[in-house]
């Protein structure tokens, strides 16, 4: 059902994200939070930003040469796997990162090779350093415009000294807003940030995720099958998309390793629903997968109501 759906070219499809993800994140108003502000407005803003950062990715693809057609399976992953994250918590500043981040590699699949793109570079690395101020780790996603640079173009000193302008200007700013910022408001920054438990996942958001990393695998060898005989364009889109991949898989590790699951999930939800649609599009299984994506789903249902 969902497979069938979201397959589809038409953009009214996209109608049924909203009750798809708020379905997933509904107990989260239930959440206390320590920050004087209300759970419902913590979790509608949460959804609003979900939803704005899978279309924003899924004009990115579809706007590359990543697929032969428009799809929308990577709002619709997106979705999901951040709204079915974001029902254990209420509003974190990763989730505010991860937008930032999108249009950050939406800038970045624009570059193309015969055109000057210090603007895209520039705008990219600014982006990706807001990201990066809501959460630091962020931080190593700054190496992106220049892969993306030294995959797509020949080398051009002026575009490869623009993320370093960048981050001068927004150093320069920072500052001035640390200067600038109440107590109050550095306090609720530090607590989104840093003020979070570890939570344990239950046993179904366990199986979900083994599952979907399985289907990350298979997606992956579908990506790098398509390479032998794709086009230039694609094979080095597909290089930045396995990069930006490889980067949020450090993340990943670093987040499990002490603990911080739900981190360490949001840090690879934006390259994971770009990679997924592969295996759900190339695979001769259209029925197994279109099984496996709408029990997925159902089994995601049952942990956010289950706790």
């Amino acid at each position: 059902m969902l497979l069938k759906v979201f397959k589809s070219n038409k953009v009214i499809v996209l109608a049924s994200l909203p009750f798809l993800g708020f379905a997933l994140l509904f107990p989260s108003l239930s959440i206390e939070n320590s920050a004087d502000i209300p759970s419902v407005f913590l979790t509608l803003l949460t959804f609003l930003l979900i939803l704005t950062t899978a279309l924003v990715l899924n004009k990115t693809v579809n706007n590359s040469e990543l697929f032969n057609r428009p799809y929308y399976l990577t709002a619709l992953f997106y979705v999901l796997l951040a709204c079915s994250a974001g029902s254990l918590i209420s509003l974190n500043l990763l989730i505010i990162s991860n937008l930032f981040l999108s249009l950050a590699i939406s800038k970045l699949f624009k570059i193309k090779r015969l055109a000057s793109c210090k603007g895209l570079v520039f705008d990219s690395s600014f982006l990706i350093l807001i990201s990066s101020i809501f959460y630091p780790p962020y931080l190593i996603f700054i190496l992106l415009p220049w892969v993306s640079l030294s995959i797509i173009k020949t080398f051009d000193f002026r575009e490869w000294i623009m993320p370093l302008v960048a981050f001068f200007i927004g150093a320069v700013y920072f500052n001035v807003v640390l200067v600038l910022a109440s107590s109050n408001l550095m306090s609720i920054y530090s607590h989104s940030l840093f003020g979070f438990e570890k939570i344990a996942l239950n046993n179904f958001f366990v199986f979900c995720f083994w599952l979907i990393a399985f289907g990350l695998i298979f997606a992956l060898y579908f990506l790098f099958k398509l390479n032998s005989s794709a086009t230039n364009r694609f094979k080095k889109l597909s290089m930045v998309l396995f990069i930006t991949l490889l980067l949020a898989s450090i993340i990943l590790t670093y987040n499990f390793y002490n603990e911080l699951y739900l981190f360490g999930l949001y840090s690879v939800f934006i390259p994971v629903s770009i990679v997924l649609p592969f295996v759900v599009i190339h695979s001769a299984k259209k029925t197994l997968i279109e099984v496996l994506l709408t029990c997925t789903y159902l089994l995601l249902l049952i942990a956010v109501y289950t706790g």
